[in-house]
């Protein structure tokens, strides 16, 4: 760096840039509010969260300086949403020559990871012994000697494939020109099972009269090990001569874990026909969505409400 010295002087300032940035990266299968392990295997399934956490730290020996920021590259952003949840910086030791400010990025928390996240502070230049005056901007720089930048961003796993994660800085290593530093984190994940199972009851059992009440109710389980989305019932088949009915799901839960269960119901009034006919069918299905798109059916539920049966014909004597 060239500055205006006293007179007759110009100054020269010799800023060292040898620092080597560290990435390493893991990955934690998120459950149900709680953090476990992948497995020894590292196998998750379709539907699971996955929380990526990527350390960058600055070995030295010089801090990041001035123009040089952290470009952290990752593979996943390109192909999956990937939603920050922390974004931190610890450690190190500030830099006497570059007084500095705190660490911002070009993405905050609660946002998308962009396919480049840039990480960098503003910096005043102090003046040198030879100089008068007060600090003056710098520009920005990264992290200081020992400082870590901790990014974790969560991801929820849509196919059944091998998933490899793989996070590139750039650097500049001792007696090296600039070069790209990278940590790679994968697992496997499987499809998992997805299937419901309905259950469909009607209440009564017979009716006998016109206008009377029918109350319908589907019981709908996930037997599989992902949760599914959007449950609904299709009506199949309906027998009944009147308005028929309209079945409505809760809203909530949003996603129907495995092994939960969810209640939707209708209603439906008898006709004089109904009654005379004798029973009114009705078949249905639940569906759901799967986490990677798939419309998942259960089996065809049937309730069967009797009718009044006519009466037998009266048969005369003999003659």
């Amino acid at each position: 760096m060239i500055s205006a010295g006293p007179t007759g002087f110009v100054e020269l300032e010799w800023v060292p840039c040898n620092y080597d940035l560290e990435v390493k990266k893991s990955v934690t299968k998120v459950k149900i509010g709680k953090k476990g392990s992948p497995g020894r295997d590292n196998v998750v399934r379709v539907g699971d969260y996955l929380d990526w956490r990527i350390q960058i730290t600055n070995r030295g020996p010089n801090p990041m300086t001035r123009g040089d920021v952290v470009d952290l590259v990752d593979s996943r952003a390109a192909t999956a949403s990937l939603r920050i949840r922390e974004l931190r910086v610890s450690g190190g030791s500030g830099a006497t020559s570059l007084a500095s400010q705190a660490v911002t990025c070009n993405a905050a928390v609660g946002q998308l990871l962009p396919a480049t996240l840039l990480c960098s502070r503003p910096y005043l230049v102090q003046p040198s012994s030879l100089l008068d005056g007060a600090a003056q901007p710098g520009g920005v720089r990264g992290l200081n000697n020992g400082e870590t930048l901790t990014v974790v961003y969560r991801e929820r796993v849509v196919e059944a494939a091998k998933l490899t994660n793989t996070a590139t800085v750039t650097d500049r290593a001792a007696g090296q020109a600039e070069r790209s530093d990278a940590a790679a984190a994968g697992l496997q994940v499987i499809k998992g099972k997805q299937s419901l199972k309905l259950v469909k009851t009607a209440t009564p059992s017979r009716v006998t009269k016109k206008g009377q009440k029918i109350s319908y109710r589907f019981v709908v389980k996930n037997t599989g090990t992902v949760g599914l989305n959007g449950i609904s019932i299709e009506e199949r088949r309906f027998t009944g001569t009147g308005t028929a009915p309209v079945v409505r799901c809760p809203k909530t839960p949003v996603t129907l874990r495995p092994g939960a269960s969810v209640v939707c119901k209708a209603t439906y009034r008898a006709t004089q026909d109904d009654v005379r006919a004798g029973r009114i069918v009705n078949r249905a299905v639940a569906h759901g969505t799967s986490p990677d798109g798939n419309d998942v059916r259960s089996n065809v539920g049937r309730a069967v409400v009797k009718g009044k049966l006519p009466a037998p014909p009266v048969t005369g004597g003999r003659a």
